[in-house]
Formats: structure tokens, C-alpha cells, sequence
């Protein structure tokens, strides 16, 4: 396997982390054939080792993840939150107009 990666997933941040090149050679060869079984066991001991070799995120890399997520979740909640107060002025505009009409249609 080629440039093989995970993604560390945590509440609120997301990093991929690049693992080493994965290399099997010789697995089932005509002197030594193993079974399928046996291939897939050290296919997977071999993925399952890989991680230990991985070049894991700095400290200040994750952080700044952390960070970027939490402002794109900000920024999310202020547009919505923009939204809605726009929708409730609109609401109040409305109520306000059908209170002046009324008013109008009693004296008119």
C-alpha cells in the first residue's frame, strides 16, 4: 500500500494521519504457501502495525483544527442566529402593521 492514511476523528476536530508505506512481498510463495486465512492474518498484522510507524499531528496542528472547527461552528450558529432575528422583526414588522390597521379601521 501506497501513501495509506487514517483520519483521526474527535468531537470536534478531524486530522488525517499519513501512515508508512505498507510492503508485503513473498506471502504464499511456492516453497512456503500459506492459506488464505494465514495471508489475511498477516495482511491485517501488517495494517495493524502500520499506525505504530505513523507521523502522528504536532500538538499546535491539532490545536489549530480545533480551532478552525470552532469557528466555522460560530460562525455557523451567528448566521443563524442572524437569521432568526431577522425572521422575528419581519414577524414583529407584520403583527405591529395589522395592530395599526386595526386601529385605523376602528376610528375610519
Amino acid at each position: 500500500m501506497i501513501d495509506p492514511q487514517v483520519k483521526l476523528v474527535a468531537a470536534i476536530a478531524r486530522a488525517p494521519i499519513p501512515l508508512p508505506d505498507v510492503h508485503l512481498q513473498n506471502i504464499g510463495e511456492d516453497n512456503a504457501s500459506v492459506t488464505v486465512a494465514e495471508a489475511g492474518r498477516q495482511v491485517l498484522a501488517a495494517l495493524n502495525q502500520a499506525p505504530l510507524g505513523a507521523s502522528l499531528p504536532s500538538f499546535e496542528d491539532l490545536q489549530s483544527l480545533v480551532q478552525k472547527e470552532l469557528g466555522n461552528q460560530v460562525d455557523a450558529l451567528q448566521e443563524q442566529v442572524g437569521d432568526q432575528i431577522d425572521e422575528l422583526e419581519e414577524q414583529v414588522t407584520d403583527q405591529v402593521e395589522d395592530i395599526t390597521d386595526r386601529v385605523h379601521s376602528i376610528f375610519n
